[in-house]
């Protein structure tokens, strides 16, 4: 409460310079001190704040201080000059040490896929003494130990598909020159016994003879698919005229179908009947055949069996060549028919193995295996070839040809 020392505690804070004012005012507000000049005498920003003071007898007064926000900027201006060059000092640091991290992770990751692909090549990998015995040589290791395995195991399993192969392909070779005895003994038996023969006897002979038949064109198939997996390469061809290819194969076709109960009809478009097509004709032939006698397993008693042979509809420099039946038990899209081998229903003798048999030799010659629902209800098994020779030059009268889609 002694106003009268005020000055003399007070002159020491005098030498603060961010302190722009301190008043000591007492319980009734009247200035007892002050170190500076009234804060509006000065220009500048600056912050305020004031404290009372009292003791149990009542306020006794208060202590006005003023600070100059600019002494804060300077602090804070020299704490940047002092602290950048640490600033920039740690900001390098941090870089070199991402620099290095990712350059020694991008050396190992190099590594790695080097070893990697000289792996999947089959090569020895030779690694670093320093990565030898790291994550990347274990890594590296184990992808040679893998590489290893995998090869072992399909070295074996290539060896067991030749194995059964060869085995399939021996067996059913061997068993067609005793089923060709058969065959010829069966027909010598019935030239020799058609007079003495009961109806139903002759009819047994007659049943055993197609049997053999039907046995002899499933050897057929294994065989001609043995071989058409096996081919290094294109089989030989030469240029064979579309129309003449096709009225070859129609004299044999049509006593199969005729024979099975079934009509039969060639039709070929005159825009192909002079060009031609660079094939094998035995094969071509084969799978011609072999589409014939999956019309016939498919057709009833009475259907109208159609080979016949137009210009492809997607490239008219291609012909299509295609075996048409009505069918009436094929469940499904017929496409699903060339998907794989041996799809049967059980009681037909020629689908599976002919039908991919067709397909592979298709593929040989360039061309490809198409089966489709036509609207009109007949399915059409057909092979697209690329067709050489010069167009006709006399156009094409409009006609309904049993090639072309109907409703």
């Amino acid at each position: 409460g002694d106003a009268g020392q005020v000055g003399g505690r007070m002159r020491s804070f005098e030498r603060l310079n961010d302190v722009e004012r301190i008043a000591v005012s007492d319980a009734r507000g009247a200035l007892i001190y002050q170190t500076r000049p009234p804060a509006d005498a000065r220009a500048g920003a600056r912050q305020q704040g004031r404290a009372f003071i009292g003791d149990a007898r009542g306020m006794l007064g208060s202590v006005e201080v003023s600070m100059a926000t600019a002494s804060i900027g300077r602090a804070v201006a020299s704490a940047s000059l002092r602290g950048a060059p640490w600033a920039v000092l740690c900001i390098g640091l941090l870089a070199w040490a991402s620099w290095y991290l990712g350059a020694l992770a991008g050396g190992k990751i190099e590594r790695l896929m080097e070893a990697v692909d000289r792996t999947d090549r089959g090569e020895s990998v030779d690694l670093p003494d320093m990565t030898r015995n790291s994550e990347i040589g274990a890594l590296s290791r184990a992808f040679a130990d893998l590489r290893r395995r995998l090869g072992e195991e399909e070295s074996r399993r290539r060896k067991l598909e030749e194995q059964r192969d060869d085995m399939t392909n021996m067996l059913v070779h061997d068993m067609k020159h005793p089923l060709t005895v058969f065959r010829m003994v069966l027909v010598l038996l019935g030239e020799m016994t058609k007079a003495s023969l009961s109806k139903d006897a002759a009819d047994a002979v007659a049943m055993a003879n197609r049997s053999t038949y039907t046995l002899d064109a499933m050897i057929d198939g294994v065989l001609q698919t043995a071989r058409l997996e096996n081919a290094d390469g294109a089989p030989p061809r030469v240029r064979m005229s579309i129309g003449k290819f096709l009225n070859d194969c129609a004299e044999v076709d049509s006593l199969i179908a005729r024979n099975s109960g079934k009509q039969w009809s060639l039709q070929v478009d005159p825009l192909v009947t002079d060009r031609w097509v660079l094939a094998n004709s035995p094969l071509l032939r084969r799978l011609i055949g072999n589409l014939v006698l999956n019309a016939v397993d498919y057709s009833p008693s009475g259907a109208l069996l159609t080979l016949c042979a137009q210009p492809s509809e997607s490239d008219r420099s291609s012909v299509e060549i295609a075996v048409i039946n009505e069918v009436n038990n094929i469940d499904g899209e017929p496409a699903s028919l060339l998907d794989g081998k041996y799809k049967s229903d059980g009681e037909r003798s020629h689908v599976g193995l002919g039908l991919a048999f067709c397909k592979m030799a298709a593929k040989l010659h360039s061309g490809r295996m198409t089966a489709k629902r036509r609207p009109d209800g007949t399915v059409s098994f057909s092979v697209t070839l690329p067709m050489g020779g010069a167009q006709p030059e006399t156009h094409r009268v409009k006609q309904e040809a049993a090639c072309h889609e109907t409703a």
